[in-house]
């Protein structure tokens, strides 16, 4: 129940820049907040690509299950677009709305002529 509640907070601070978020955010919402961040981090350094989920997982020190459970909390959001693979590993990339909600949030878009663009 956590986790929906983090979801709902975070769908109603979307337009709220992350610097005047209320401190007091519950371990949920930062957790979700904290995977934004990270993932925004690696459009910003290789925008041309999505990210591989071992890389996310590894950069975000998450295991891999809680790292889908997060991930499918932001897809229900329309914020990434999730793709795993029976065989293993898959990728993970921001959505035009989850880029828009990340520049808000932490600032500097990433070049124009590389992002991709999903959703």
């Amino acid at each position: 129940m956590g986790h929906l509640y983090a979801l709902h907070a975070c769908r109603a601070r979307y337009a709220v820049p992350m610097d005047a978020m209320d401190v007091t955010m519950s371990g949920g919402e930062a957790a979700l907040a904290g995977l934004l961040e990270q993932l925004w981090q690696m459009v910003l350094e290789t925008p041309s690509r999505p990210c591989s989920l071992a890389r996310v997982s590894k950069r975000t020190g998450r295991p891999m299950s809680a790292l889908m459970r997060q991930l499918s909390f932001l897809s229900a959001a329309g914020w990434v677009e999730v793709e795993s693979r029976e065989e293993g590993g898959g990728r993970v990339e921001l959505t035009a709305a989850g880029r828009e909600l990340c520049a808000g949030w932490f600032g500097a878009y990433p070049p124009t002529s590389d992002i991709r663009t999903t959703g």
